[in-house]
């Protein structure tokens, strides 16, 4: 017990002769962690993850082969950029794709309600969304007739995160007049459903109790009993058990989604309309949840729906209130504590790598002063004390990952239930740690090597 008491006064000691060394460790260390986060986030959101447009596997990008191309500051490419009227000719005369649209990459000023900023912009073909076959989250989306004459039905679509930004999710945007480098644009509608329709259509006020019986399903029922989603549509399936008639048409076909938490695996899921649900009563006497999209601030908007239930029927009950942010802020509690504590611990993990690597690194060095001294002496190069140095520490970095790689394996199943969408064996994740320890332990080697290199014969010949 005595000695780990003057190891940890060695320690305190070490701590107290190099603050400087020690805050630069530490803050280099979390630079590090936050910029990795911030690239691997990057390449999952741009690369990794798959666009939310349908059959995004088959979209293809045209590059003009030839010598007199054209230029554009929206392309890093001249080869991509295309006149307008070759593109026209190209979409006009197409015959092997399935249809061709046409888009350029801009900054342009906003300006609405006498507030200006700048905000990226994406100039597009009429055809766009019909293309790629997005769906409207509100209004409409641009249509062929909308780019038939220049400057004619000046129209805007706005993305769904800059309508969540720039206008606060107001529906009453919609046909409004917003100001896009000094010209007056009318925004029409909004795009990129966070539950984009890969076919067919959506459930609409139409389908009524008197009306033929429609469903839209996920991509999961539809690959299950079609093998592919579009065949699923003009199909009939029924609901109960027994000699069930097939009454039931689907219409459309959605994205696969988790409706209850992140954990939940992708099941098959059938949306029919309540109005024509045969237990529609029996499901109404246990309670409905309701959907609201709203143009006042979410926070704010229990009162007016309030009202607007109790002005049908005052015995009605409002319960259980929360707006979609606290919604899912709710089901991920539990993992963002989770998450929270794991980067703590790593960070103090990591911290006290660093410090117990530089105190027997540099405890290590000192009581090899007389070896260096003498090695000095006899001719040795300050690059050959530090590479002594540093075979030390990547002794100590390799023996660490061999002993903590197939521990980290052989209890990574643990923690398998609180990952989502990474696997408990990730190799790029365990990578990165080996990477990582390395960094830490080559950091901490820094300044007991350049001591090392700086030893003077003399003095560590008289070193005790």
């Amino acid at each position: 017990m005595r000695d780990v008491i003057q190891d940890l006064r060695y320690g305190l000691r070490l701590l107290r002769k190099s603050p400087a060394f020690t805050s630069f460790a530490v803050v280099m260390l979390g630079v590090g962690i936050g910029a990795n986060t911030a690239i691997y986030t990057l390449i999952d959101q741009a690369l990794v993850r798959s666009l939310p447009v349908k059959q995004a596997n088959r979209l293809v990008l045209l590059r003009y082969s030839g010598v007199n191309n054209g230029f554009s500051f929206s392309r890093n490419d001249d080869h991509l950029s295309f006149s307008f009227p070759m593109y026209r000719d190209l979409r006009d005369h197409n015959s092997v794709l399935a249809g061709l649209i046409a888009t350029s990459w801009t900054k342009v000023g906003v300006e609405w309600h006498k507030q200006s900023e700048m905000a990226d912009a994406e100039l597009i073909s009429g055809n766009y969304f019909d293309v790629l076959g997005v769906q409207p989250a509100l209004g409409r989306l641009l249509v062929a007739s909308d780019d038939l004459a220049q400057g004619a039905s000046p129209v805007a679509v706005l993305s769904f995160n800059y309508w969540q930004q720039r206008f606060g999710s107001e529906a009453k945007i919609l046909n409004q007049s917003i100001s896009i480098n000094g010209h007056p644009f009318t925004v029409v509608g909004v795009a990129t459903m966070k539950m984009s329709l890969i076919v067919g259509r959506e459930i609409e006020a139409e389908d009524t109790a008197r009306s033929e019986k429609v469903a839209v399903v996920n991509e999961s029922f539809a690959k299950r009993y079609f093998q592919r989603p579009q065949d699923a549509l003009g199909h009939y399936f029924g609901s109960g058990g027994g000699n069930v008639k097939p009454d039931i048409e689907i219409v459309g076909v959605i994205e696969d989604a988790r409706h209850s938490n992140l954990r939940e695996n992708m099941r098959r899921a059938v949306f029919t309309p309540y109005l024509q649900d045969e237990q529609f009563g029996q499901f109404g006497r246990f309670g409905l949840t309701f959907y609201v999209r709203t143009w006042q601030a979410p926070e704010s908007a229990e009162a007016t729906i309030g009202a607007a239930i109790h002005a049908v029927d005052s015995k009605l009950v409002l319960s259980n209130f929360r707006t979609m942010r606290e919604q899912l802020e709710q089901s991920l509690t539990d993992e963002q504590g989770i998450a929270f504590l794991a980067t703590s611990f790593g960070v103090l993990a990591a911290f006290l790598a660093a410090i117990g690597t530089y105190g027997v690194l540099a405890y290590s060095t000192a009581q090899r002063t007389r070896e260096i001294g003498i090695r000095v002496a006899l001719g040795a190069r300050r690059i050959e004390i530090i590479r002594l140095v540093l075979n030390e520490v990547f002794l100590l970095a390799g023996s660490g990952v061999a002993a903590g790689l197939p521990l980290a394996l052989l209890f990574a199943g643990a923690v398998r239930s609180e990952l989502f969408g990474v696997s408990h064996y990730d190799p790029l994740t365990l990578l990165c740690v080996c990477i990582l320890i390395v960094v830490v332990a080559l950091t901490s080697a820094a300044l007991p090597a350049r001591r090392a290199a700086k030893v003077d014969p003399l003095v560590a010949l008289r070193y005790e």
